[in-house]
């Protein structure tokens, strides 16, 4: 089993304030995302099925994550994107700038 250098929060550890979140796209489009799960270096985030086809983020592209109760924002460059079978797509994100991380880590702590 891994052994993980931070720790990892599962969705359902969440407050709903904080599973929620705004996904920014590289073409700018927003969407409505749920966190499946979340570290101070990354996360998983589910976006559900849409009616208009999205142009998903490849491998190192940029995208922003907006938390809605504390208006963070934080810069994430894409490790994996792809359509599930029912039409929902998964996304692995890395928070690359350590000022950011801080700031993650900080949100996590207050709502532990």
């Amino acid at each position: 089993m891994e052994t993980r250098l931070v720790p990892r929060h599962r969705s359902d550890q969440l407050p709903d304030s904080l599973s929620t979140v705004l996904l920014v796209l590289p073409d700018r489009f927003e969407i409505t995302s749920q966190l499946m799960d979340i570290s101070c270096q990354g996360m998983k985030l589910a976006i559900p099925p849409t009616p208009v086809p999205l142009t998903i983020p490849r491998k190192t592209e940029t995208v922003e994550v907006v938390f809605h109760a504390s208006r963070l924002r934080v810069s994430c460059r894409c490790i994996y994107s792809s359509y599930n079978p029912d039409g929902s797509i998964s996304m692995g994100m890395y928070v690359f700038d350590p000022h950011q991380q801080d700031q993650l880590r900080t949100l996590l702590a207050e709502n532990e």
